[in-house]
């Protein structure tokens, strides 16, 4: 009687004795939207078991012996943990929560630099605006590991996905707006976000190389004209012209620095050699000069005779440095106003400190030669530098006066755009382990 027992329970009962197994199927949503949430992350703890979340949000894990402990993680949501005790026949459907990347802002003259985007795994390759939205390219330990994420300004994700290739490499704004994921191997991945399905999407691939050979060396689109500038290679004239189909190519305009040419080559036979020049630390030492450096730095390097900016549907702004002036065009390339401005202009430094180099502190904030463009308000900022702090200062168009507008809180801030009136920047604190993080603070 007992082996009858014992078969009954060994036959009709296997659990008691052994631990169960099975294939977990679900389906991730997001809390908030109830839409799919792709590429997630499924793990059985203390296992090599695993699996990743189709583009429905769809799965299949299999579980070796209950119960188990599975961990859920994808990027811009937050983490959870399950104890999975019996495996259902019917799939079951599990939620995410959003994750709203904050710290403690850093106020720098009463304007906080937030926070948008930070991550322990994680660190911000690049970013750039998709419509109204954040683009960012993550990437964990290596560039082989790397994901885009869609997100809005205020950090709230709305699509995250795997690259369509690796390396990684760069976002890429072509004159049109249209942001292509760019790899180290030179593919293009034109990014489309769909908001019916929450997904982003990259149907069109090409090569960086024939983006910018068709495309790159125009500014901006203006009507049914694309509007280019060219510099010339020594650095001391600009060129500003449209294409279109019914006139072709055509140069309209055109600005040379002559006073700085003729400096340039009067004197750049002095540096024509390398000779000795006194040590900045030691009086009684003397060091050789890089006289190839310093030609390029500064006489070409810093150099540029203006820029081209789309300010309006109807103006344009063209920035003369070699004239100290702004020219307001029309459509056509006609001025229609001039304004006088000088905050380009640096006070003179003496040569030999140009040469040894300055090892003295100064509080002195210097334009660093670049302008940004505020991408939706279209407002132009002059960018000045002191000590690797930068700081932003509105132009006025209509004056040439400039109005104090922020000053970044970190040292060598990398890739800064200005989108609404807010400035975002990537940072990457001095730890040896620090990620690189994206900010952003309000301008006044």
């Amino acid at each position: 009687m007992k082996i009858y027992k014992l078969f009954f329970l060994l036959v009709f009962v296997p659990g008691i004795l052994f631990p169960q197994s099975g294939v977990l199927r679900g389906t991730l949503l997001d809390q908030n939207t109830r839409l799919p949430v792709s590429n997630a992350h499924l793990k059985v703890r203390n296992s090599t078991q695993g699996t990743v979340t189709g583009p429905g949000g769809t799965f299949s894990l299999a579980i070796g012996a209950l119960p188990a402990t599975v961990d859920f993680s994808c990027i811009g949501y937050e983490s959870i943990t399950l104890e999975i005790t019996s495996i259902d026949v019917r799939p079951r459907t599990f939620y995410l929560k959003p994750r709203t990347y904050q710290l403690e802002p850093v106020t720098i003259s009463g304007q906080p630099a937030v926070v948008i985007y930070k991550d322990e795994d994680y660190s911000v390759l690049d970013f750039d605006f998709l419509d109204d939205n954040l683009l960012l390219v993550v990437f964990r330990y290596q560039l082989k590991r790397a994901e885009i994420i869609l997100m809005t300004t205020a950090g709230d994700t709305l699509a995250v996905t795997h690259v369509p290739a690796v390396p990684a490499r760069c976002l890429y704004r072509d004159v049109l707006s249209n942001i292509h994921y760019i790899t180290t191997r030179d593919e293009a991945f034109q990014a489309v976000y769909d908001p019916v399905f929450n997904q982003l999407d990259f149907p069109f691939r090409t090569s960086y190389d024939t983006i910018i050979k068709f495309l790159g060396g125009y500014r901006f689109l203006l009507g049914s004209r694309l509007w280019f500038q060219e510099d010339s290679p020594d650095g001391f004239m600009t060129a500003i012209g449209y294409y279109s189909r019914s006139e072709g190519r055509r140069n309209i305009h055109r600005s040379a620095d002559l006073k700085a040419m003729k400096t340039y080559y009067n004197e750049a036979w002095y540096y024509h050699t390398d000779r000795a020049v006194p040590d900045p630390i030691d009086e009684n030492e003397r060091r050789s000069l890089d006289t190839d450096a310093i030609r390029y730095k500064y006489f070409f390097w810093d150099k540029g005779c203006g820029e081209l900016f789309k300010v309006s549907d109807t103006l344009m702004a063209f920035f003369n440095f070699c004239e100290n002036r702004i020219e307001l065009l029309d459509t056509t390339g006609q001025t229609k106003r001039v304004t006088s401005i000088g905050f380009h202009l640096e006070r003179p430094e003496r040569f030999i400190t140009s040469l040894t180099g300055s090892f003295a502190g100064t509080s002195d904030w210097n334009w660093n030669h670049s302008l940004v463009q505020d991408a939706r308000f279209q407002d132009i900022y002059a960018v000045f530098t002191n000590k690797g702090f930068l700081r932003l200062e509105r132009v006025d168009l209509l004056t040439g006066s400039l109005a104090r507008s922020a000053e970044l809180p970190y040292e060598f801030p990398e890739k800064v755009k200005i989108f609404k009136g807010e400035a975002y920047f990537l940072y990457r604190g001095g730890g040896e382990h620090d990620n690189r993080k994206l900010y952003k603070m309000a301008l006044k």
